[in-house]
């Protein structure tokens, strides 16, 4: 025999009462944005002929979906419909509202849209109900023992798409974790920029950009002088505090979306977008300027560090290798060193 749904009328009106369900106690309801779940409620519409259909999650369900995959419905009157079907371990019919106190008086039912019939179908996933898939309509009705089964099926097609969303969810939490781990991999402890590997994971997709663009790109690399007496002097403490600090200070004289990579030792590259021969010497001056500028405190002095540069600058194409660039400012570098250091030399890539 097949089990009767819980249709609220006025000589079952305990039913409210036997779940213990208080206004009050309603959980908040969000509906999903999706075209797929619209899809659903838009067939339902059609086939009981009713003004709305709507699919109410609550909150636990907010996370297998992004925040704008949600509407918020906070009104108490549209809490209490769903929020009671929701509690309920049977499908809710209620035929007429006006005809059932606690019902008759909400807004929805006093005022627009004027509810006259609500049936809601619990959505139940891993055994707890998230929601209801609900008729509602201007006019007091009954469901048909075939139309309970239709609302039933569309109710686990919803079902279907929840579970969807929940893989969908995890992959995007292990792709997340995935990625976080690349980045990990990716920087340099010390200094907190982009290590060495960096070089073959984030640059291509830099130069691939500027090729389709157009437009020139300056590598520098840059050294701190001295750097081999200072470890012997002060030890590695101290050498690795001259380091995190030379670090610190490019980074607050380049732009946000340049990229400085710890390239080995107390070595450093940087790679500028968008950024012409003259840009990039007029930036190696600075970047100079502001280290000479730097004390560092340490064992008790305080030590003035220098740095030297090399700069080239190009406009690249399909044929450019990042490797090529780095051996020309190397080159330039390695000049910059025999003419005396605490300088920046440029030249001409090819």
């Amino acid at each position: 025999m097949k089990k009767k749904p819980g249709n609220i009328t006025k000589e079952n009106s305990s039913l409210l009462n036997e779940e213990n369900i208080s206004l009050n106690s309603m959980p908040f309801i969000f509906s999903p944005n999706e075209g797929r779940f619209e899809r659903i409620t838009d067939l339902a519409c059609k086939f009981f002929q009713v003004n709305h259909a709507k699919i109410s999650l609550n909150e636990s369900a907010r996370k297998w979906f992004s925040e704008t995959a949600f509407s918020g419905e906070d009104e108490k009157a549209k809490v209490y419909f769903c929020g009671y079907a929701i509690n309920s371990k049977e499908p809710v019919i209620i035929s007429d509202t006006t005809k059932f106190p606690d019902f008759s008086k909400e807004p929805l039912v006093l005022n627009e849209p004027g509810i006259r019939f609500y049936a809601g179908y619990p959505l139940n996933f891993e055994g707890t109900n998230l929601g209801t898939l609900c008729l509602m309509d201007n006019e007091p009705r009954h469901l048909k023992d075939n139309e309970l089964d239709i609302l039933k099926d569309l109710a686990a097609l919803v079902e279907d798409e929840l579970r969807i969303s929940k893989m969908d969810a995890t992959q995007a939490d292990l792709m997340k974790q995935l990625d976080d781990a690349r980045r990990e991999a990716l920087i340099d402890h010390l200094t907190e920029s982009w290590n060495r590997r960096a070089i073959s994971q984030v640059l291509p997709s830099e130069l691939e950009r500027s090729i389709r663009n157009n437009t020139p790109v300056t590598v520098m690399m840059v050294d701190i002088d001295h750097f081999k007496e200072i470890n012997d002097t002060y030890g590695h403490d101290a050498g690795d505090l001259v380091i995190k600090e030379v670090s610190r200070q490019i980074k607050n004289t380049i732009r946000p979306h340049d990229i400085l990579i710890r390239y080995g030792g107390d070595e450093f590259l940087l790679f500028f977008e968008d950024t012409t021969e003259e840009t990039g010497s007029f930036l190696g001056k600075r970047i100079l300027n502001q280290i000479k500028k730097t004390q560092i405190q340490t064992c008790g002095l305080s030590l003035q560090i220098d740095i030297s540069i090399g700069i080239t600058s190009l406009i690249p194409d399909k044929n450019t290798e990042i490797s090529e660039i780095i051996k020309t400012a190397d080159a330039a570098l390695y000049c910059a060193k025999k003419e005396g250091k605490a300088c920046a030399r440029i030249h001409t890539f090819g």
